[in-house]
């Protein structure tokens, strides 16, 4: 019998190794808290807590107030508290409240969404994930041949803590239920379009020919359609890429009407996969500590590959109708199929375990590939351990590898709404806002041409907790995207209309002037629908934000469109290490859109060519120019309104800052085409401008979180 299966699968090779290991047994459920519903008395647990009208706070309340709900809005209340001896209307959020009045499924109910998928609930809960050295000597102690260094992508085993109960899909998704997404949507799988880089139509198909190796082939014909071999609507869907799983995601949440409010369909991280299969005693398989053949479909007797188990016959020599193997093979959670049957696109990219406890991992921001759990019906014994891990290229396609999805509070890791517009995920968590005076002094010198002036605006540096994840606009607002909001509305922009009592805008050629005729249809260079707008106001941003909230119906409910806070848009930016760039802490003018070689301005960098005199079309500098988040363009190409009113920045720490209650200017950020490279540090705050003020380096993203419109 052999210890490893190998499988190629559009060039990417991934292997799956046994092993032994005996841990603990299963753990139990906690209850699930009620829903809150318009009407209700609810009680502040963590305070002071701030009572909310947009991103201005009208005022905190403390733990133990008392408040009547009159609006619930996904995780948000509307609720009457008095300020000045005089009744106010405001926003609060449920994570201050009782953990009684907060909402989701409850824990002994299971949930099943519109179109028959079935969800079990995963509680908030601690594991060991990964592979313990322990662990790995009784793998090499049993099986010999094995190699140490295989299994170090398994390897350090840490703490992982998942803080908030989410749903995990009960089956991998079945042919059926693509098939009505692909129905109702006319989508084409990649399988079938030969989408992705470098890749061909068609899928990469296993094939017994024993008594050698299998052959793994592009079949052209292959897909979820017809994987060569017999599926009904009730098998696990296959043939399927890890950007088709995404799309059936975004279907979900822009078609599923059942799903709680503020809650999202998405690819599970590989911490909620890992959890979710081996529960809080982190079990060796799902179902326990020993192996056991009948419990899974595996690469048993009848298969035709020639390590297959002859001593066991699981009675399916490819696919099983999910479910089939419940209860005895199902996970602590009552999770199915979570060892073998196909392997399961996760989340996250694909890289080694980090080192120390970690809560809620998402894994990096970028990487080559994503990661694949739970091995599938041609792999052999103990590759069906819950901690092995493979990874495979986004666009890899195999008769395999399908998928299943979660459900869980807050955004998915990615959307796309119904305008194209593409957000990613900005987790919650604290960083380093602004600069500090020894970080000054060391810019100082590698900056000859900066003064300290430049940095007042950052300073003092000080440490911002934001509590909230929320949705950034992947790329800047583009041409296309605006025109689409002025042909829906009619709407005219301030430098159409006279906005501050001047028609035009500022066009810089180099020589910086008011035109009268410049506006977004005309910035006095060529732009496509694919570069980011210009010559628009802050007032402008707002009103196609406004517009967004009218007439997107794929948002999550209870979240909403806006401008970015500048403390949003610094975190979105540098990360929680703090940056100084975009990309790392060194400047690097082949990374973004600045005043290079080319634009004939009198402060260009004769030194450097970045392709592009002015404006560059959206995400022309990924993923080299991205984020620690994945967001891109954040350093050069526009400048970029915020939504706080500019002042200086206070002293100490500060949670989910807002900027100051009023003021002349708006806060703008990330540089522009026609600034030098040393413009573009992700904490400068250079050149705040009044609300109509509107230029041809100037535009916006926005951000789509929680909260009331």
């Amino acid at each position: 019998m052999a210890t490893r299966a190998r499988g190629v699968v559009d060039g990417m090779v991934s292997v799956a190794f046994l092993a032994v290991v005996l841990v603990g047994a299963r753990g139990a459920e906690t209850p699930q808290a009620a829903e809150i519903k318009a009407g209700d008395t609810v009680k502040v647990t963590t305070g002071p807590a701030p009572v909310k009208l947009g991103t201005e706070t009208l005022i905190t309340v403390g733990a133990g107030t008392e408040l009547k709900v009159l609006k619930v809005q996904g995780d948000w209340l509307q609720v009457t508290v008095e300020k000045d001896g005089k009744p106010i209307t405001g926003w609060i959020h449920k994570r201050n409240l009782a953990p009684a009045a907060t909402g989701g499924p409850a824990a002994d109910t299971p949930f099943t969404n519109s179109i028959g998928m079935q969800f079990v609930r995963i509680p908030a809960g601690e594991f060991l994930m990964g592979t313990t050295e322990a662990d790995l000597r009784a793998i090499l102690a049993r099986f010999p041949e094995e190699k140490r260094e295989a299994y170090s992508h398994e390897m350090p085993a840490h703490k992982v803590r998942i803080t908030k109960a989410f749903l995990m899909g009960k089956h991998e998704v079945t042919v059926g239920q693509f098939r009505k997404f692909v129905e109702a949507t006319g989508y084409k799988t990649d399988a079938e379009t030969g989408g992705g880089p470098g890749l061909r139509v068609g899928a990469a198909v296993v094939e017994p020919t024993p008594p050698g190796e299998p052959r793994i082939s592009l079949k052209s014909d292959a897909s979820w359609r017809k994987p060569y071999f017999e599926q009904t609507d009730v098998h696990p869907v296959v043939c399927v890429t890890w950007n088709d799983a995404k799309k059936f995601a975004d279907w979900l949440n822009a078609s599923d009407k059942s799903r709680p409010a503020g809650w999202a369909y998405r690819l599970p991280t590989e911490a909620e996969w890992e959890y979710a299969a081996r529960g809080p005693k982190s079990l060796v398989f799902p179902w326990g500590n020993e192996w056991d053949g009948k419990r899974c479909n595996f690469a048993g007797k009848g298969t035709g590959l020639p390590w297959d188990d002859k001593a066991v016959a699981d009675g399916f020599p490819r696919t099983a109708p999910v479910g089939s193997f419940s209860p005895k093979g199902d996970s602590p959670f009552g999770v199915c199929d979570m060892a073998g049957n196909v392997g399961e696109w996760c989340e996250d990219w694909f890289v080694a375990h980090a080192s120390g406890e970690q809560t809620d991992p998402m894994g990096p921001a970028s990487g080559e590939q994503r990661s694949v759990r739970g091995a599938s019906w041609n792999f052999s014994l103990l590759a069906l351990r819950c901690a092995c891990r493979a990874g495979l290229l986004p666009g890899s396609k195999a008769n395999i590898v399908g998928f299943r999805v979660v459900l869980a509070p807050g955004p998915p890791a990615e959307l796309t709404n119904s305008l194209g517009m593409q957000f990613v995920r900005v987790p919650a968590g604290e960083f380093q806002m602004g600069i500090e005076e020894a970080s000054v002094q060391a810019a100082q010198k590698k900056k000859p041409n900066f003064n300290r002036e430049s940095f007042a605006s950052a300073m003092p540096g000080h440490k911002v907790r934001l509590t909230t994840a929320f949705l950034m606009g992947k790329h800047e607002v583009t041409v296309g995207q605006f025109r689409k909001f002025v042909e829906a509305t009619g709407y005219k922009t301030n430098a159409e209309t006279g906005g501050g009592g001047l028609i035009g805008a500022l066009v810089i050629e180099p020589k910086i002037s008011l035109k009268s005729d410049a506006s977004w249809r005309k910035p006095y260079f060529e732009q496509t629908d694919a570069h980011p707008v210009v010559c628009v106001s802050w007032n402008d941003a707002k009103k196609f934000a406004e517009w967004l909230n009218a007439s997107d119906k794929s948002k999550p409910a209870g979240w909403a469109y806006r401008l970015p806070t500048d403390a949003e848009w610094e975190y979105a930016a540098r990360g929680p290490m703090g940056l100084f760039l975009p990309w790392g802490f060194e400047s690097d003018g082949k990374c973004s859109n600045s005043a290079a070689k080319g634009t004939g301005l009198p402060n260009e960098d004769k030194a450097i060519a970045d392709g592009f005199p002015r404006t560059a079309p959206v995400g022309s500098f990924s993923p080299k120019g991205d984020s620690p988040f994945g967001v891109c363009d954040m350093a050069g190409n526009v400048e970029e309104w915020c939504e706080d009113w500019y002042g200086a920045y206070t002293n100490g720490e500060q949670t989910d800052p807002t900027g100051p209650a009023s003021g002349k200017d708006r806060v703008v950020r990330g540089g522009s085409w026609a600034h030098p490279w040393w413009h573009q540090d992700s904490f400068l705050r250079l050149f705040p401008h009044p609300a109509d003020y509107r230029a041809n380096d100037t535009g916006f993203r926005v951000v789509l979180a929680p909260g009331p419109q």
